[in-house]
């Protein structure tokens, strides 16, 4: 019977140490700052710079037909030529791009995503 007490009274202080803590009010308000909008001058433009302007440079080039180099170029692709969903497509499938069958990584792709939901910031 001592045995159980024992075990009672250690789970007990146990429990009561784990409710216990030195967490204040102002501890459990989240003071961190808002995210920034995605942008594309410091965002988005690096990446079509870094992986698609070997094709779509401003004078397209290997059979590429659009230059997705400015602004501009840009949000018209991804609103009229399926630029998301041919990025976002797997390496062999109709459309994928870009054709060198490496696909972008996906939180690259997730930003460009996130770049139009937030409404095509240019600039901050």
């Amino acid at each position: 019977m001592k045995t159980n007490n024992k075990y009672i009274i250690g789970l007990f202080t146990l429990i009561l140490a784990y409710n216990c803590t030195n967490t204040s009010e102002e501890d459990l308000i989240d003071n961190t700052p808002p995210l920034e909008l995605v942008n594309f001058e410091e965002d988005i433009k690096v990446i079509f710079e870094n992986n698609c302007w070997m094709c779509h440079g401003t004078t397209p080039q290997f059979g590429a037909q659009t230059s997705l180099v400015f602004y501009n170029e840009v949000v018209f692709g991804i609103e009229n030529n399926n630029v998301i969903e041919r990025i976002s497509a797997q390496p062999g499938e109709a459309g994928a791009m870009p054709l060198t069958g490496v696909r972008l990584p996906q939180n690259l792709i997730d930003l460009i995503i996130l770049w139009k939901e937030e409404g095509f910031l240019e600039s901050e």
